[in-house]
């Protein structure tokens, strides 16, 4: 299960019905794709 790190957190949401969004998918930035993506504005 994804989110294992904020197991108390996913307790009080799924509590009151929230429900995974698995088809949600994270993405990050670092800091050289930041400068690259700013530098092409």
């Amino acid at each position: 299960m994804k989110g294992i790190w904020n197991q108390p957190a996913l307790k009080v949401y799924r509590s009151i019905g929230a429900v995974p969004m698995d088809e949600w998918t994270v993405q990050r930035l670092d800091e050289a794709a930041l400068k690259r993506f700013a530098s092409e504005q």
